[in-house]
């Protein structure tokens, strides 16, 4: 019996020995080789699976994903019809037609043929239309999902910078300006402009505030103080009028967004997080820029950790775009697909690679097969380091830290404790061997 008790002991006794040397090793090793244990935050993008998607039998017009058009009077558009699908299951679209003119808003009956010729209907003379909306509408509440087109034909609303643009605090940004233009063809067939005048309204959104906060700004420019964004909203006159008659009873506005950041900061040298710039596009023609410009998004994300840099790419027409590849000297990158969404009847599709800092500051090769050209296409993307900004710090050092520097104290509580169970353990062994002396 004792026998077998102690053979039991030395059987234990045994697997806590090795358990205690090789736990001591595995902890030698990493302090020795610096392992490095990162962490990797995936950015996904808001998805909107859960509303109804829209898809168009054709595009609204030649103008890409357009979705405000500038017209003549008397061209004929067609509007498309529209399917939704909500849930996995088909949802019924609703296209609603209006136009604004002498009158104010009015809705339009759609032909069996959905063509329409721009112009306005009601009044004597056609040619005093503003503008036309169509809108699409599928699903309702939190499913709700609507697609909205403007086609400008009689009033124009140049706005002299682009809708969205950045800014950083205590540098001068430009506000954007509205020059509203509504124009008609007299009897002659002869066009005639009236000048109007817009009226301006700016909103500041502090940081994580959706409360706008009314700003005074008596010049064409700002410096921001705060991180937030400005919106900045023209409103057409309630009537335009010219020798007592009447073109356009009705406001229309537009408005553009200045978003306000800490500064330019190039994530190379920058702490770790997520940042935003702008790239170049190269090793293309400048027609095949410009497809590039209107079916990708201008902007793209870095995600920096340590020494690893991931790189989030866009496209808005997903549902034309498959075969996505990555090359630079000679060398593919795997990507991985990290949100796929529907906005409106377009597909975004964004697409992340793993890049070391040398591939991170050259120009990279992107491939895509585009079905309606059945043919791949090719060009380059080069980052915009220098103008880069941080929109989200993600902690941390700015290297990973080192197994040891991460685990030294675990390590060490570990090491304390096996020491002194190895301890405990010798001397209960001793005592055994000792009682079988006896």
């Amino acid at each position: 019996m004792r026998s077998t008790v102690n053979q039991k002991m030395k059987t234990k006794l045994t697997f806590l020995k090795n358990a205690v040397f090789l736990l001591c090793m595995a902890v030698l090793f990493a302090a020795a080789t610096g392992f490095t244990a990162v962490t990797v935050s995936t950015v996904y993008a808001e998805s909107s699976n859960e509303k109804a998607i829209i898809t168009l039998s054709t595009p609204f017009s030649s103008d890409g994903a357009a979705t405000e058009l500038s017209r003549e009077y008397g061209v004929i558009i067609t509007v498309p019809e529209a399917t939704a699908v909500l849930g996995g299951s088909a949802a019924p679209v609703t296209c609603t037609v209006r136009y604004l003119g002498a009158a104010g808003w009015k809705e339009l009956t759609l032909p069996s043929n959905r063509r329409v010729t721009l112009g306005d209907v009601a009044a004597p003379d056609k040619n005093r239309t503003a503008i036309y909306t169509v809108t699409y509408s599928a699903g309702s509440g939190d499913s709700l999902t609507e697609m909205k087109y403007t086609v400008y034909v009689g009033l124009e609303m140049f706005v002299t910078t682009e809708r969205e643009t950045v800014a950083f605090i205590g540098e001068v940004r430009d506000l954007a300006e509205c020059r509203p233009v509504y124009k008609y063809k007299d009897g002659g067939g002869q066009t005639v402009y009236i000048d109007v005048s817009a009226t301006r309204e700016i909103l500041f959104y502090p940081q994580n505030s959706d409360v706008g906060q009314s700003v005074d700004i008596a010049g064409s420019s700002v410096t921001p103080t705060e991180k937030g964004r400005y919106e900045i909203t023209f409103y057409s006159p309630e009537k335009i009028e010219k020798d007592g008659d009447v073109y356009v009873s009705g406001s229309v506005s537009v408005t553009a967004k200045i978003y306000v950041y800490d500064g330019r900061q190039n994530p190379v040298n920058g702490k770790n997080g997520i940042y935003k710039t702008d790239y170049e596009i190269g090793g293309t023609s400048e027609i095949g820029k410009g497809m590039v410009a209107s079916s990708c998004l201008n902007t793209i994300q870095i995600e920096k950790v340590g020494n690893v840099y991931y790189l989030y790419f866009t496209v808005t027409a997903g549902q034309m775009m498959t075969n996505f590849t990555v090359t630079q000297d000679g060398t593919s990158f795997v990507g991985r697909i990290t949100d796929e969404h529907y906005e409106g009847a377009d597909l975004y599709r964004t697409t992340v690679f793993t890049l070391n800092r040398e591939q991170l500051e050259k120009a990279i090769e992107v491939s895509l097969y585009v079905e309606p050209m059945d043919r791949t296409v090719t060009f380059t993307i080069k980052a915009d380091l220098q103008n880069a900004y941080l929109l989200e710090a993600t902690g941390g050092d700015e290297l990973p830290k080192t197994f040891w520097q991460t685990y030294g104290k675990v390590a060490v509580i570990i090491g304390l404790s096996v020491i002194g169970a190895g301890g405990i353990a010798v001397g209960i062994f001793l005592v055994l061997k000792r009682r079988k002396q006896a």
